[in-house]
């Protein structure tokens, strides 16, 4: 059985039968920026994250709308989702960093739900996770003030990049939190002059990690 793969199943009490099949499915690997999931598209894989990063996120006509990450051992419920009412997806997966993604077909999902309990207890587990996740998006959009959520965000690419060279524009920031410009350039420009970041031209240095913590 590939390690990767062992790594994930450790955390779940999954069966010998059902393991057999897991182990029958494509393993995916995935370099940063690569989509795995098309907007507008129909699903054929649901990706399980073994080692990584995901990112999910949504285009308009206008700008792209980051909605949440996925973490090892987690897959998206919203493609979940996609996969029992056939409908084209309304949002893009794309690797956040280099990631190692089980992929495993759509029409392996109803019948591993009939076939196997501990199935059905990680696709609950998932769409519990899926929804926490949509509502702290939701909690950020609506209550953070966009000092803290550009924090936060800057705090979540260092650890997921493992790199305080942070290679990002402005107009990236904006278009990811849904505000202009503008806003996130003044933001920035203050939180450069308290010491926590250096602005590079289209790269954004993290000099002081804690005091994001503390906005």
């Amino acid at each position: 059985m590939n390690s990767k793969l062992n790594n994930f199943i450790k955390n779940f009490d999954f069966k010998p039968e059902l393991l057999e099949e897991l182990n029958r499915c494509k393993l995916g690997r995935f370099e940063k920026n690569e989509l795995i999931i098309k907007q507008a598209t129909y699903i054929k894989y649901l990706p399980i994250l073994l080692t990584g990063t995901l990112r999910v996120a949504k285009h308009t006509e206008e700008r792209e709308i980051l909605l949440y990450y996925i973490n090892e051992g987690n897959t998206c419920g919203m493609t979940l989702a996609s996969s029992f009412n056939t409908k084209p997806t309304s949002y893009e997966i794309s690797a956040a960093n280099a990631s190692d993604v089980l992929l495993v077909p759509t029409s392996k999902i109803s019948q591993w739900i009939l076939q196997f309990p501990e199935w059905n207890k990680y696709i609950i587990h998932t769409l519990i996770y899926d929804q926490e996740k949509i509502l702290d998006s939701f909690d950020h959009v609506a209550f953070d003030k966009m000092n803290k959520r550009i924090s936060d965000y800057l705090i979540r690419l260092y650890k997921i990049r493992q790199d305080a060279f942070i290679n990002i524009t402005h107009q990236k920031i904006a278009d990811e939190l849904g505000t202009t410009r503008v806003v996130i350039s003044r933001i920035l420009k203050s939180l450069e002059q308290e010491g926590s970041l250096e602005l590079n031209r289209g790269a954004i240095k993290i000099k002081d990690i804690t005091k994001l913590y503390i906005i």
